[in-house]
C-alpha cells in the first residue's frame, strides 16, 4: 500500500534505529507474511491522528529495542478496542497525566476508563527453552534441568505498581485498566495464566484434607529488601485498578514448505491472544456493569464470595 507509514524506507530515513526494528523493516519487501503483518499495523496507525502517528513512528525506530515493542503494544490495543466497538482516544490529557487511551463506554462518551499498555519480558536465567533435555535452538548449548520452581509472578508485579503508582493520583474518578503486553514464545511460556494469576490473586493452595484449592494473598519482601503485595487483587489499595488484560503475541507457521528470502523460514502469521482480568474489589466485579460482559469475551472474574471463574483466552484474527 502507497499510503504505509511503515515501510522500508525508514530504514534509510532513520539509519540509527534498533536492531529489531532494522531486522523487521528490511523483511518487508522481500517477505510476503512480514508485508501483510505491516500491512494490519498500518492499518491500526490511521486510528489516531497525524500528530500522534508521528510520535509513534519515532518509537517504532528508536534505537531502544524496547520502544519498538511498545509502539507495537499500542497498535495491538488499538485493534483490541475496535474489536470491542469501543470508542478511544488516545493519549488524552488529564491534568498533568497522559495514559495511553481513555476508552468509552458509551455513545454519549461521558462514561469511559483509562488504560495504559506495559511490554512484560521474562527474567529466567534461561534464554531458551528446553524440552526433554534439549534447546529449542539447535546453535545453543545444552542447558542444565531446571530445579527450582519457575518464579516470574515478580516481573508482572512490577509492571502493574510501577503504572498503578504513576497514575494513581487521577484515579478517583476513572475506572482504570493495565494492558500488559507479551511477544515471542518464551515470554508467553514464562509469563503463563499460572505467573498472572499468582501476581494478582496470590499464590495458589491446596487443602490435602478435602481437595479445595484457592488463592491466598501475601505480602513479600524482595532480594532488594521492598515490600510487594503478591496477590494485588485482595489489597483495598489497588481497588482504582478495576481490570488487568493480557495480551499474548505469536506467530505460527502457515505452511511447511520453505521461503528462500529474506532468509529460509517458513512464512508465518501472528496470532493474538487476549484474557481479561477483573478486581474482585472493583466496580466491575459484579459482571452486569462491565464494558466487557457484553462482549464474545469471556471473563476472568468471582463469582461467588469464595470461587473464582478462569476461562480460556480469547484468539482474535485480526486479518
Amino acid at each position: 500500500m502507497s499510503d504505509n507509514l511503515i515501510t522500508s524506507r525508514l530504514i534509510i530515513k532513520y539509519p540509527t534505529m534498533s536492531s529489531t526494528a532494522r531486522n523487521w523493516i528490511s523483511c518487508i519487501p522481500e517477505c510476503k507474511w512480514v508485508e501483510n503483518y505491516f500491512n494490519w499495523l498500518n492499518e491500526q496507525i490511521l486510528h489516531i491522528n497525524l500528530k500522534q502517528r508521528e510520535q509513534l513512528i519515532k518509537r517504532l525506530v528508536d534505537q531502544d529495542d524496547n520502544k519498538f515493542y511498545e509502539a507495537i503494544a499500542e497498535l495491538v490495543y488499538i485493534a483490541f478496542w475496535n474489536y470491542l466497538k469501543l470508542s478511544f482516544r488516545k493519549d488524552p490529557k488529564i491534568k498533568d497525566y497522559t495514559p495511553d487511551f481513555e476508552v468509552f463506554l458509551d455513545r454519549k462518551l461521558k462514561l469511559s476508563f483509562l488504560s495504559d499498555v506495559t511490554v512484560v519480558r521474562h527474567n529466567h536465567p534461561h534464554e531458551k527453552i528446553v524440552i526433554n533435555g534439549e534447546s529449542i535452538d539447535k546453535n545453543t548449548v545444552k542447558l542444565k534441568p531446571v530445579t527450582a520452581p519457575i518464579q516470574q509472578s515478580h516481573r508482572i508485579l512490577m509492571k502493574i505498581v510501577e503504572k498503578f503508582k504513576k497514575y494513581y493520583k487521577i484515579l478517583n474518578n476513572y475506572h482504570f485498566v493495565i494492558c500488559l503486553y507479551k511477544i515471542g514464545f518464551e515470554n508467553v511460556f514464562y509469563l503463563d495464566d499460572f505467573q498472572i494469576r499468582s501476581a494478582l490473586f496470590g499464590d495458589l493452595k491446596l487443602s490435602f484434607k478435602n481437595g479445595e484449592s484457592w488463592y491466598e494473598p501475601s505480602i513479600q519482601t524482595t532480594v532488594h529488601n521492598q515490600q510487594v503485595c503478591k496477590g494485588i487483587f485482595g489489597f483495598e489499595e489497588y481497588k482504582p485498578l478495576t481490570a488487568v488484560i493480557t495480551c499474548d503475541h505469536e506467530f505460527y507457521a502457515t505452511s511447511n514448505t520453505m521461503l528462500e528470502k529474506p532468509k529460509p523460514h517458513y512464512p508465518r502469521k501472528a496470532r493474538f491472544s487476549f484474557s481479561i482480568y477483573l478486581n474482585p474489589l472493583g466496580e466491575w466485579s459484579k459482571g452486569t456493569d462491565d464494558p466487557f460482559s457484553t462482549s464474545d469475551i469471556q471473563v476472568n472474574r468471582l463469582i461467588d464470595e469464595n470461587k473464582l471463574s478462569f476461562c480460556d483466552p480469547k484468539v482474535i484474527d485480526f486479518y
